[in-house]
């Protein structure tokens, strides 16, 4: 008989002579690996405190030393024989009995062991072939499910975890089943791909995500969920556990289920999927990276919001949409609506550091003050309500292809391109900035704008203003049109056209500035013109065309407001001349102050002035009778081409005045001379004075004789004679 005991252990074991090995084996397998070998090592070499009945064969003695030698290199590394299938089971294992807390236990492949009892003991768990969970159960160390292996949960008993999980077998073959799942006593990992249905960790356990976890009831408890560096979770349903750490870089987790409250931490990446409105509440205040909504997913803010990547808004059926009202929200990523809707109300303001774009389906809706510094691009719909609208920060643009109408915008210390045909202002453009047209873009400005710049000269651009009583900005336009409603359009310092120009509706009053139409503009669009659609060029105002060439024909729809608004215009026929020439045409009403007719007479003048000499037919056309005095036909179209001078420089007539046209053909307008038309009293001609008496006479000295003249023109006459020597009077 052998007893085997030291004085802290004592092991109820007996052998004799004729113990079988099986019965050896079964015995050193339970025993403690370090206590054994500290009391055998003692007995060999002499030590007390082992002792050996002397009655035992010798051979049986070594025995025992080599079956304890053995064990020793084993006891530790605990296999699934693939015989038995209970954890309980001697047979189970390669030891002949359940593992100890010591052992490393490994489940091989193609073998498949049942947990039946509640404590299963091991050091190290590892599932190379299938652990089946058979009753509540706590793991009290780290469980390794390896390539291949399966863990399954069918019956959906709790289990309770204390030293982590590992599954490198994939999502499919960890298999939690619908029981709760509680994490406790130790902190702990989930390495690789899981799903469950319910996790409970408690204090002071923390729990690390440091792959892909998805829970789909709920996450509670009293401890902590902690999220590694690029983890996902997906949450389906609750998430009350105490606390949740989110701000790993490049983590993310995403709300899948139905309407859910999301739990109130700050996050890295956060994704709103599934459907139903998801609760943001107020401990929500930064996503360091993407915020996304998905599928048919809504959600309002909480608190003020910085989202430090971007925010998506993807809703597959274009329902999902972020509503932010009475909270700030800034954006510093790109802004991306496709095929969902942003909804922006009330303040405080929101800020978007990125671009923001609006994809074909989606929209944005606001009513809140906003803050753009990189742009909108909008192929969808866009909504600006009333609050301002404020582009700053960095030069940016607007672009796509829906409509951008904002009501009141301010560009401050930037350009803003405007690249779309879309862009309307409906109230104010305001600020320190300017807007750029690109080619063919088109800007409607409906109420004032008040920006100090604006650069509208790109090939094939339009700018509309189109309101009431608008003033005009001086700038240079490739296509300009002029559309009032009520009032006047009032041009506010010297202004160009390249391209065409287009009067709609009401009058445009050049108000005392240039208007200069470039050398390519066609004939000004908007006919039949009248009192009340012309443009307003008197009074200092000048309307200018750049002819390029000859023969060039241009009307020039102008009118005078002094008094009642008066339609007026002229045609300029170029038949010759140096090129360019810029000719400038203004229109007045009153009598020319170098007109001395008294009779018959316009009381009407046009002054055209050139940068080069030219040619050209002029007509114009005058009210009648209210700009007529005397008989019409009595009048003739007349021109002073520079300073007024009697003798050197007088007025030169044309053909007569009828039908309430002024025609003088071939009329040379000098450049540097302004060149007046008006009508003056007199038939087509000059006036002819001949001598009729003494013209022929030869006289003695000192003698005299009377000179008489016959005259024909309108009297009275006035001349004089020349050379005056020797006449008694010069007229």
């Amino acid at each position: 008989m052998v007893r085997i005991f030291d004085n802290r252990l004592s092991f109820p074991f007996s052998l004799n002579k004729e113990s079988t090995f099986g019965q050896l084996f079964s015995m050193f397998s339970r025993l403690k690996p370090l206590y054994l070998l500290f009391s055998v090592l003692r007995h060999i070499v002499g030590f007390t405190g082992l002792k050996v009945n002397t009655g035992v064969n010798n051979k049986v003695v070594i025995l025992l030393f080599l079956l304890l030698s053995s064990s020793l290199v084993s006891l530790g590394q605990v296999l699934s024989t693939g015989v038995g299938t209970n954890w309980s089971d001697n047979l189970t294992w390669n030891t002949g009995a359940p593992p100890l807390p010591g052992q490393t236990v490994t489940i091989q492949t193609g073998h498949s062991v049942n947990v039946n009892i509640a404590n299963p003991q091991f050091l190290t768990l590892t599932i190379v072939g299938t652990l089946n969970v058979s009753i509540a159960s706590v793991f009290p160390n780290s469980v390794t499910v390896s390539a291949g292996g399966t863990w399954s949960n069918a019956g959906n008993f709790p289990v309770t975890f204390r030293g982590g999980i590992t599954n490198n077998s994939g999502l499919g073959n960890f298999i939690a089943g619908v029981g709760v799942n509680t994490f406790d006593t130790n902190s702990q990992s989930l390495t690789g791909s899981f799903s469950f249905a319910n996790v409970t960790v408690t204090a002071p356990t923390v729990l690390t995500n440091n792959n892909t976890a998805r829970i789909t009831n709920s996450l509670a408890g009293s401890g902590t969920f902690t999220q590694a560096i690029n983890s996902m979770l997906n949450l389906g349903g609750t998430s009350t556990v105490t606390a949740m750490n989110a701000t790993a870089i490049g983590n993310t987790v995403n709300y899948t289920g139905a309407a859910q409250t999301v739990f109130g931490t700050n996050y890295f990446h956060l994704t709103y999927s599934g459907s139903g409105s998801k609760t943001m509440l107020a401990g929500t205040t930064a996503v360091a990276g993407d915020f996304t909504l998905l599928g048919t997913a809504f959600t309002a803010i909480g608190a003020n919001l910085i989202i430090g990547g971007n925010l998506n808004v993807n809703s597959g059926v274009a329902f999902g949409y972020f509503f932010t009202a009475g909270f700030s929200l800034t954006v510093n990523g790109s802004t991306n609506v496709n095929v969902g809707r942003l909804f922006t109300f009330n303040p405080p303001p929101k800020t978007f550091v990125g671009p923001i774009l609006i994809s074909a389906g989606s929209s944005w809706s606001n009513g809140s003050p906003v803050f753009i510094q990189n742009g909108l691009t909008n192929d969808g719909s866009f909504t600006s309500g009333t609050s301002l609208i404020t582009f700053n920060t960095n030069n940016q643009a607007v672009a796509g292809t829906g409509l951008i109408s904002i009501a009141n915008m301010a560009v401050d210390g930037i350009s803003l391109t405007n690249s779309t045909n879309t862009l309307t202002i409906t109230t104010s453009a305001i600020g320190t900035g300017s807007i750029i047209q690109a080619a063919n873009s088109t800007l409607t400005l409906n109420g004032t704008y008040g920006l100090p710049s604006l650069n509208a000269a790109a090939l094939n651009n339009t700018v509309i203003y189109f309101g009431s009583n608008q003033s005009i900005l001086a700038s240079s336009y490739y296509n300009l049109i002029i559309n009032q409603l009520a009032g006047e359009a009032t041009l506010s310092g010297n202004a160009s056209v390249d391209g065409t120009l287009s009067l709609l509706q009401r009058n445009f009053n050049l108000a005392g500035n240039s208007l200069t139409l470039g050398p390519t503009s066609p004939a000004i669009a908007g006919s039949p013109f009248s009192n009340s659609k012309m443009i307003i060029a008197s009074g200092g105002s000048l309307l200018k065309k750049t002819f390029s060439g000859s023969p060039a024909t241009y009307d020039f729809p102008i009118g005078d407001n002094a008094g009642a608004l008066e339609y007026s215009p002229m045609n300029v026929d170029v038949m010759s001349g140096t090129f360019p020439a810029d000719l400038s045409v203004t229109v007045t009403d009153a009598k020319h102050p170098n007109n001395a007719s008294t009779t018959s007479y316009l009381t009407r003048y046009w002054d055209v002035t050139t940068t080069n000499n030219v040619v050209a037919n002029i007509t114009s056309t005058y009210l009648f009778p209210g700009d007529v005095v005397g008989v019409e036909i009595n009048s003739a179209a007349a021109q002073l081409n520079g300073s007024f001078d009697v003798i050197s420089n007088p007025w030169t007539r044309f053909s007569p005045l009828g039908g309430n046209t002024l025609t003088a053909a071939n009329a040379n307008i000098t450049a540097g001379l302004m060149s007046s038309f008006t009508g003056i009293t007199g038939p087509s001609g000059d006036p002819n004075i001949s001598i009729t008496n003494g013209a022929t006479l030869s006289l003695c000295s000192g003698s005299s004789v009377g000179l008489t003249t016959s005259s024909t023109g309108i009297a009275p006459l006035t001349y004089s004679w020349l050379p005056v020597t020797g006449l008694s009077s010069p007229s």
